[in-house]
């Protein structure tokens, strides 16, 4: 499995929740817009990335499977 890094989870999450800008994903997730660059800059992959990865994998399957 190829894992995100973190900035393309936070673009990915985007695309989902159809947020244009991280200062509107942060509102919904109700954290600082300043958590972002952070999260960004993370150099190590944990355990959450992975699950994250895992789940937005899914949902464009089952996004795709749906459009055709």
């Amino acid at each position: 499995m190829n894992v995100l890094s973190p900035e393309e989870i936070i673009e990915q999450v985007k695309i989902v929740t159809g947020d244009r800008f991280d200062s509107d994903l942060a509102k919904r997730l109700n954290i600082d817009k300043q958590s972002f660059p952070q999260y960004k800059n993370k150099k190590t992959v944990d355990l959450q990335q992975k699950i994250i990865t895992l789940l937005l994998a899914e949902v464009r399957h089952t996004n795709k499977t749906h459009n055709e």
